[in-house]
């Protein structure tokens, strides 16, 4: 949708519909999830806002939200394990296509006789009506004692959250929310590399109540990079994301913990196999500065602003500047 075109500058955003002055986020679901929303096409939400900029911020987000989902949904049907909570993820997005809101209740009145029931009940029942048939007791009373055996995980998460029962912090929970709130939490690597140490925990022990880890949990978890072929520096890394995450969620899940089984670990070895970097002699420096001067074309100028500023090769070679013969000047060594 094109929010505005003021003929030098224009904006548009993907997946927004404006009707009678409100904005709803409107997206069509992939050909191969279809069926699993229940053969519902698009997904449409009201975004409760006349605002084009906040629009635009809400229709951002859900999108997020939906990819992520998505990936979750298609990385459980080849064969991984969803964590709980991709699981609840995907149950909160699934209630949303159906038009449930958790907890919600209908009221049915008939000869004087007043009935509460759940839509997310009923929808269930409905769903797997021809196997209770085949249940007497079901057909003799109505009491769904064969239903909870038929329930795919999906579904008994659905039900979980639509009786509001809480559900206990797993580490994948405790991942979710350092990432929420940290200063860095939405940039990408620090993010990728905050799920890979996660990801190796999982791998290796599981994705735990968080209450339930150990010191074996992390000693196994330890010994998995070790033996994988991680340097230690690499090892003890990984082990201090995962210990920054323990911590932040003993602190926001208000957990009965005074310690958590990753702290303090030991790395036998540890630095042992650092391999130290040559670094230039003082002959040499000055015999490269001579040379960078002796030509004026951009791998000198890149080599003389790494002497003079001790930068990454990647921070300048990234940066487009402007140098000339008569401006780029190299310290002389010696």
């Amino acid at each position: 949708m094109l929010l505005f075109d003021d003929g030098i500058r224009s904006l548009s955003v993907k997946y927004l519909q404006k009707r009678d002055g409100i904005y709803c986020y409107r997206r069509r679901y992939p050909a191969d999830l279809v069926s699993y929303f229940g053969g519902i096409k698009e997904r449409v939400r009201s975004l409760s806002t006349k605002s084009g900029p906040e629009a635009a911020k809400l229709a951002s987000k859900m999108a997020l939200t939906d990819n992520a989902t998505w990936a979750s949904i298609r990385l459980s049907e080849s064969g991984s394990e969803l964590t709980p909570f991709d699981l609840t993820r995907i149950a909160n997005q699934r209630l949303d296509t159906m038009g449930i809101t958790p907890g919600e209740r209908r009221v049915d009145i008939r000869d004087g006789f007043r009935t509460e029931w759940s839509p997310l009940a009923a929808h269930l029942e409905d769903k797997h009506l021809a196997a209770l048939l085949e249940d007497p007791e079901y057909l003799h009373s109505g009491a769904l004692t064969k239903l909870p055996g038929l329930l795919e995980p999906i579904d008994k998460e659905m039900l979980r959250i639509d009786s509001g029962t809480p559900r206990t912090k797993h580490l994948s929970d405790a991942l979710a929310y350092y990432l929420k709130d940290h200063k860095r939490g939405q940039l990408t690597r620090f993010a990728a590399d905050a799920h890979r140490a996660i990801d190796h925990v999982i791998r290796a022990v599981g994705d735990l109540p968080l209450a339930e880890y150990r010191r074996h949990h992390a000693e196994a978890v330890r010994d998995a990079l070790v033996a994988h072929g991680y340097k230690t520096q690499s090892v003890r890394r990984n082990l201090s994301s995962i210990c920054a995450i323990f911590k932040r969620a003993i602190i926001g899940f208000d957990l009965q913990m005074a310690r958590h089984p990753f702290a303090d670990l030991q790395i036998k070895a540890e630095g042992d196999d650092t391999q130290s970097k040559e670094v230039f002699t003082l002959a040499e420096l000055h015999q490269v500065s001579g040379a960078v001067q002796k030509a004026d074309d951009t791998l000198r100028h890149i080599i003389a602003i790494l002497m003079n500023t001790g930068a990454r090769i990647s921070e300048i070679v990234g940066r487009r500047f402007r140098t000339s013969s008569s401006t780029t000047k190299c310290h002389t060594y010696g």
